[in-house]
């Protein structure tokens, strides 16, 4: 394994895509091995294979065929666009999210996301814009068209009265001569209208939900203000204990001192009492003893 890892470091790709042996890989390194391995495959498609073999080859084919008369020429040449293969991506639905919000964001544009796919945007358009016909005529909907129904899969907005998908004609019929003429524009105006009222109708619903919510959330503050005064008291109490232990203890620092004086106090009476003393009789002016008196 060391040696196949030097290997795979030497020529600029991950273990893995050298030996095929996923065993010591999870998600976070292989996602990170393979962007890396992607940010470098860039590099030689982009600065070297591209500008160095695939153009050049290119421009002599375009020159062979304008030489022998197969192209006419025109201004401008023949200019070309390269797409080099898409990369298989590691989470496609993280990945897919990641795309859209970079699009909505003006990051990316749409026809940079469909090239970074091997895709021709051009062709990919008109293949769009063909079965998004084909699916009116046959009035067929789908949860991925845009058009129709939301990223909730909700229906869009549309007129009263319309089907779904709306397949009303973008004109209307004059009724004197058949000829077609721009559409009224009461009908944007009824849309408008039906969607306030239906924003009305769904508020009347959600009402009773709301209500309930806004006594929750004031309940939920009322609760919150009496853990507060509940705290406030605790810590007043606290406070009082802590005064209380003080006190305590400096009288006990005063009665430590007490007891270490009357200690010393003893030590030296012991002290005194147990050092070696000569008794002498203390006699009166009749010679009589009267006492003794230790030196």
């Amino acid at each position: 394994m060391p040696q196949a890892a030097a290997i795979a470091a030497a020529w600029g790709i991950t273990y893995d895509l050298l030996t095929g042996d996923l065993t010591q890989a999870n998600y976070s390194s292989l996602r990170a091995g393979r962007l890396a391995f992607k940010r470098r495959l860039e590099q030689i498609q982009w600065l070297l294979l591209i500008p160095r073999w695939c153009q050049p080859v290119w421009d002599a084919w375009i020159a062979a065929a304008l030489r022998a008369g197969v192209l006419a020429p025109r201004e401008g040449g023949y200019p070309v666009e390269w797409g080099p293969p898409a990369f298989e991506m590691v989470d496609p639905l993280k990945d897919a999210l990641a795309e859209k919000a970079m699009l909505r964001m003006g990051l990316r544009t749409w026809g940079d996301a469909v090239a970074a796919q091997g895709l021709d945007p051009e062709k990919q358009l008109a293949e769009i814009v063909k079965w998004n016909k084909r699916f009116d005529e046959t009035n067929s909907v789908f949860d991925f068209d845009a058009r129709k129904v939301s990223n909730a899969g909700l229906t869009q907005a549309r007129a009263a009265g319309a089907s779904i998908p709306d397949s009303d004609p973008p004109l209307d019929a004059d009724a004197a001569t058949g000829a077609a003429v721009p559409r009224d524009p009461a009908a944007a105006m009824v849309q408008v209208v039906l969607s306030d009222e239906m924003g009305a109708a769904l508020r009347a619903e959600l009402a009773p939900a709301m209500a309930s919510a806004e006594a929750a959330a004031e309940a939920a503050r009322a609760a919150t203000a009496e853990n507060a005064e509940a705290l406030r008291d605790l810590r007043a109490t606290a406070d009082g204990v802590a005064l209380a232990m003080g006190d305590s203890r400096a009288a006990l620092a005063g009665s430590a001192e007490q007891i270490a004086a009357a200690a010393a106090s003893v030590a030296a009476a012991a002290e005194r009492a147990a050092q070696p003393r000569t008794g002498v009789l203390v006699r009166d002016a009749q010679n009589r003893v009267t006492g003794v008196e230790y030196r």
